[in-house]
């Protein structure tokens, strides 16, 4: 294991498993010193998809749960 996710274990948050793209595409890119993101969704603990509109329809809990949840599949699959 890693500081990484020694970090993340100590916050509380485990790793997801990295989803099968279900189209061709990267996850990610490293372009000089930047990494680009794309094709990211949120996903609660239970796996079910986290929708919605902050202020709307999605409460700034859920938000949190989502970017976290986003962050931590993006760790997941830089880690590949």
């Amino acid at each position: 294991m890693n500081i990484i996710e020694e970090n993340i274990q100590k916050l509380g948050h485990t790793l997801p498993e990295v989803a099968v793209p279900v189209a061709k595409y990267l996850p990610y890119m490293v372009v000089g010193n930047r990494i680009i993101v794309s094709g990211q969704i949120s996903k609660g603990k239970d796996g079910n998809l986290i929708v919605g509109k902050l202020g709307e329809n999605c409460s700034l809990a859920d938000g949190v749960t989502a970017a976290t949840q986003c962050g931590l599949y993006i760790i997941a699959a830089f880690k590949q």
